[in-house]
């Protein structure tokens, strides 16, 4: 019966992309900003904070994502992006009607060897708004961990996208791994597309296009992955590196 199930119907979406890590402002300001090519590619600056660079292939991701969902029927859809892609604005998602949740940006996992699984899932981050400003003494520092996440209620979600890296990473414990994936599967979530290493930002941005393009024209989140990873490698991104890191949680 669980197999058979109607399909659900996508109707509320939330897409995070074209982050602000560091100005408070918008990106209008003429201050410099240094460009990633990776979507986990973070560098330690002189007093040991780690500083995220800004992703350029999640702008066309949002777009063509948004373009696809709607020319699909899909009407309900909040675009987060700039400084509006916050952690507070993702934490309100909580008890919230969205069914489909995507997410393009910074992922790491940050543990190292021999941590708890307490450890390991606040060593689990998303990056969001504000990110490198580090934000002393406030509420929110524009990371949400692992742990953060399980605390949500994402149960009316169908599926997750973390179009980011190392999103499936974790510390293996003895039922299932300690990290994001543990976290939104604990808030509700059924069905999740992540990432097993680092992530090349500009082909993860066809990839991800090309992934909703299959899954709007009727594919389950399975078949639409495998199809959007064929479509790399005839595409010029033919190295596994570009197509392979990512993998699906309870795909059918």
């Amino acid at each position: 019966l669980c197999y058979n199930a109607a399909k659900a119907k996508v109707e509320h979406v939330a897409i995070f992309g074209d982050i602000n890590y560091t100005e408070e402002g918008n990106y209008s300001s003429d201050a410099k900003r240094s460009v990633a090519t990776m979507r986990g590619s973070a560098q330690a600056s002189d007093d040991g904070d780690i500083q995220f660079g800004n992703l350029d292939g999640t702008r066309k991701e949002m777009e063509e994502i948004d373009k696809t969902l709607k020319s699909s029927g899909v009407g309900n859809v909040q675009l987060f992006a700039d400084t509006k892609a916050s952690e507070e604005a993702f934490l309100a998602l909580s008890d919230s009607k969205v069914n489909l949740l995507h997410i393009a940006t910074h992922g790491a996992y940050l543990a190292k060897d021999k941590v708890t699984d307490a450890e390991s899932m606040a060593k689990s981050i998303l990056a969001f708004a504000g990110a490198n400003l580090g934000n002393e003494g406030s509420k929110t520092d524009g990371y949400v961990t692992a742990a953060d996440v399980a605390k949500m209620n994402l149960r009316n979600c169908n599926l997750a996208v973390l179009s980011a890296c190392e999103t499936a990473l974790g510390k293996m414990g003895d039922d299932g791994v300690f990290g994001l994936q543990r976290g939104f599967k604990n808030a509700g979530v059924h069905t999740l597309l992540m990432s097993l290493r680092k992530v090349n930002d500009q082909a993860t941005a066809e990839l991800m296009t090309q992934f909703y393009k299959e899954l709007m024209a009727g594919n389950t989140p399975n078949e639409s992955l495998r199809k959007a990873q064929q479509y790399l490698r005839q595409h010029g991104y033919d190295d596994p590196q570009y197509w392979a890191s990512f993998i699906i949680l309870d795909g059918k």
